[in-house]
């Protein structure tokens, strides 16, 4: 293959387009699964979820799992990821944090600012937001299941403490978007 090249540049775009078709069709599952934290008489179900992070009990991760659901989905897809890269100060993935540092890090993560007016979201693509629940940044997550001029269409973990499918204005709430095309197994 010869960077540059747009006939082999075009066929790598369509080869990982499909990729990632497959993966937001299981992304999009795993969001429907109704994975949960404690609900007023149920019990949660995060289990499945929490078991990547050894150090992390279900009461710990009860409203705090967003970036731990979009680890399980990324691990199950079949990336390898360690639960805490050497490169994030912040922690594990289970925190927005880490996200951003590994992929600023790891020259094999493409990193885009939703500031970049180049910007445009894949499927298949981690996001990340600023200020959707708090007045912070990195306080949200979730992967890219769909994409219009003017919304995105997310698989998205601790929703109200719930697993969801949501449409969200491309707007400013989107801090940056995460794209792995190496690291799978």
């Amino acid at each position: 293959t010869v960077a540059g090249d747009p006939v082999n540049d075009d066929l790598l775009r369509q080869h990982i387009d499909a990729l990632f078709q497959n993966f937001t069709v299981f992304f999009q599952t795993e969001a429907l699964k109704f994975y949960h934290g404690e609900l007023p008489g149920v019990p949660s179900n995060l289990q499945e979820i929490v078991s990547h992070f050894p150090n992390w009990t279900i009461e710990e991760a009860d409203g705090l799992w967003c970036a731990a659901f979009v680890y399980h989905c990324v691990k199950k897809a079949g990336f390898v990821l360690p639960v805490r890269p050497t490169n994030c100060s912040a922690g594990s993935l289970a925190g927005c944090l880490s996200w951003e540092q590994l992929a600023l890090a790891d020259p094999q993560i493409t990193y885009i600012k939703g500031s970049d007016s180049s910007f445009l979201p894949l499927r298949g693509d981690i996001v990340l937001f600023d200020r959707v629940f708090e007045d912070k940044e990195h306080d949200h997550m979730g992967i890219v299941l769909a994409v219009s001029d003017t919304t995105i269409t997310t698989a998205e973990g601790n929703v109200n403490n719930m697993s969801a499918i949501l449409e969200r204005p491309r707007d400013t709430h989107i801090r940056a978007v995460i794209r792995m095309t190496n690291g799978l197994t």
